[in-house]
């Protein structure tokens, strides 16, 4: 796995990507089946598999009373991203900077500039630019603006049938149910 932790390490011609975007905060069951479809996708497509996380959640830097604690450093994430076979893992910083980009911006510079994008994979709750303000709608009609395919995966549910979260994660951690919350994790 190729890691890069700024848009200026990126080639400056990149190869065609299919690429997921998220926290990727414990590599639960939900985070697995995401990787791999895109790595499924990619390879069908003859694109390089990408992840596009950050260094931090957002609430790190925006609202940092609630900031929820990491369920794994960062370099337990990147071993987890090395050990489910994507090509790439893209690990920006969450700067101030990068939280006001609108969703067209953010669409613009990351996904169509910097890395190329030909497919994106996310959840069916998947939000970006600033505020939150993008939508799955959103990213869909920028995908037919830019040139790039969205695939938006089902919810995936595991034990009690609730979805897989890392806010899930973290409750039953909280309760003291280690069994399900590794079942969880996988």
């Amino acid at each position: 796995m190729k890691l890069y932790t700024s848009l200026d390490e990126l080639p400056a011609d990149p190869a065609a990507t299919a690429v997921t975007i998220g926290k990727f905060d414990g590599m639960h069951l939900g985070h697995r089946t995401m990787i791999d479809l895109v790595r499924e996708q990619a390879a069908a497509r003859g694109l390089s598999s990408t992840v596009l996380t950050f260094d931090r959640h957002p609430f790190a830097l925006l609202r940092p009373e609630v900031c929820p604690l990491p369920l794994v450093s960062n370099e337990q994430k990147l071993e987890l991203l090395a050990e489910a076979g994507v090509d790439n893992t893209v690990m920006l910083e969450f700067t101030r900077e990068f939280s006001e980009l609108s969703p067209v911006d953010f669409v613009r510079t990351v996904l169509v500039d910097a890395l190329n994008t030909k497919l994106v994979v996310v959840g069916p709750d998947y939000r970006f630019g600033r505020g939150a303000a993008g939508s799955i709608t959103d990213l869909e009609q920028l995908g037919d603006q830019f040139g790039f395919d969205l695939v938006v995966m089902d919810a995936v549910t595991a034990g009690t049938r609730e979805r897989v979260s890392s806010s899930r994660v973290r409750a039953l951690l909280d309760a003291g149910d280690v069994r399900e919350a590794a079942t969880l994790l996988g």
